[in-house]
């Protein structure tokens, strides 16, 4: 799979689970879920992202979208709303701070930031995220 379209999503009304990890998607407009608002858990992991929109679902509970090609954090100023998200996977090549701070507030179960490409040319520190539980993958 490599693109998704809201005619592909529209007549899953009741859909709470979609796992769309190791495909090849490489662009996604969250709007395509508009008529998935009981959807809970999201997994877009392992496929080739560079950028979404940021029209998310505010059910969400678990969010994964590590390994894929983002530059930076893909977290917009909508992460606010995801108060009942518990589980959230990111990846970036570059990391900074200021990124995370949508999601400082949220009270996540665990986070995974996958920093396997992450390109290091500044030292910068992560705020101070609540989550019980921070994965942190760097390159080998």
């Amino acid at each position: 799979i490599s693109e998704l379209h809201i005619s592909d999503m529209s007549y899953l009304s009741g859909l709470k689970v979609l796992r769309l990890s190791h495909n090849r998607i490489w662009c996604l407009d969250f709007r395509i879920f508009k008529f998935n608002q009981n959807l809970e858990y999201l997994d877009l992991s392992h496929n080739q992202l560079q950028n979404i929109s940021c029209h998310l679902i505010t059910s969400l509970k678990h969010l994964d979208l590590s390994f894929n090609d983002f530059d930076v954090l893909p977290i917009c100023k909508e992460f606010v709303n995801l108060t009942q998200l518990h589980f959230l996977g990111l990846s970036a090549t570059k990391l900074r701070q200021l990124d995370l701070l949508p999601i400082a507030h949220l009270h996540l179960n665990y986070i995974l930031l996958d920093l396997e490409r992450y390109y290091a040319n500044e030292t910068e520190s992560l705020p101070i995220l609540n989550t019980k539980t921070l994965d942190l993958v760097f390159p080998p």
